[in-house]
């Protein structure tokens, strides 16, 4: 038998006005989740500092995040590595094989496994969520998509 993804609905998903009325709100739900605020505390914050406009997506929010290191009494570190050539980092792994050093990229699942404590801000391809102690917070798709990409992760604590 297959083990079972958990996922959590936060109280806030759909059941204030503010987020009943959104869309594309994605990263507003993550960074609620990860900093354990309100949605509208979130919503606030994601509004001023992503310069988001309700019902669109958010804009730049690998960059944003990059330049944050506290927010709401809580750090913010960027996790990954930086890879030859490239300025940003990403969530890749190293390995062998035949001797010779070579880098794969974080899954959904992979991540879960080798970051199963802790609250993690993830960003996959033009979405974001929270894991937190293992435990995926976002949409309810999210603990489907164990193969999709990080592109970059972030500790929150």
């Amino acid at each position: 038998m297959k083990d079972q993804v958990l996922y959590k609905n936060d109280a806030w998903d759909r059941k204030t006005v503010l987020a009943a009325m959104e869309t594309n709100d994605c990263v507003v739900r993550a960074i609620a989740s990860s900093f354990s605020i309100t949605y509208e505390e979130s919503h606030s914050f994601v509004e001023d500092y992503f310069q988001r406009k309700s019902r669109k997506g958010t804009r730049m929010v690998y960059l944003k995040m990059k330049a944050l290191r506290e927010k709401f009494g809580k750090s913010v570190q960027e996790l990954g590595i930086v890879m030859e050539g490239d300025s940003k980092r990403s969530m890749s792994f190293e390995y062998k094989v035949k001797g010779e050093v070579k880098y794969g990229s974080y899954t959904t699942a992979r991540f879960l496994k080798e970051y199963s404590e802790g609250t993690y801000f993830i960003l996959i391809s033009r979405h974001a969520f929270c894991i937190k102690d293992g435990v995926i917070h976002g949409n309810p798709e999210d603990a489907e998509r164990l193969k999709a990409r990080i592109q970059q992760a972030f500790k929150i604590g």
